[in-house]
């Protein structure tokens, strides 16, 4: 099957209100614009998967985790992700299959990228729903 998930738009507002041992209070505020933070996560773990279609190879690959050495709270960089041809997708195969049921098949997967300390769990279920 091959599949697009579509790029995500997430955002974030965080206020602090921090005290210190001496009772002063100091107020921080972090922000961040809509950027595809899971997109660009699900991109990085699973590019041994994608099928750029008819365009072959996208124009500049997977992007590169970005580095988060040194980042204070708050500050997570945008997590770039390239676009995705019409005929283009991320190809699940190794299904386990199920029968007589609604559910068809289902897949199952852990990955990891130990340079960037990220793990993913996920399942993907594929249901006949006649008649939709």
């Amino acid at each position: 099957m091959l599949y697009f998930p579509g790029v995500t738009s997430e955002s974030y507002n965080i206020h602090c209100t921090l005290t210190d041992s001496q009772g002063h209070v100091t107020k921080e505020d972090y922000s961040a614009p809509p950027s595809g933070y899971w997109t660009g996560i699900f991109f990085t773990l699973h590019q041994d998967e994608l099928n750029a279609g008819s365009v072959g190879s996208l124009a500049g690959g997977v992007p590169s985790m970005p580095d988060m050495n040194g980042l204070q709270v708050g500050a997570l960089p945008a997590m770039p992700a390239p676009e995705m041809p019409a005929d283009g997708g991320f190809f699940a195969d190794s299904w386990t299959i199920t029968p007589g049921d609604a559910l068809l098949a289902s897949k199952e997967w852990i990955k990891n990228d130990n340079a960037a300390s990220i793990t993913e769990s996920g399942t993907l279920k594929l249901f006949h729903r006649p008649g939709g």
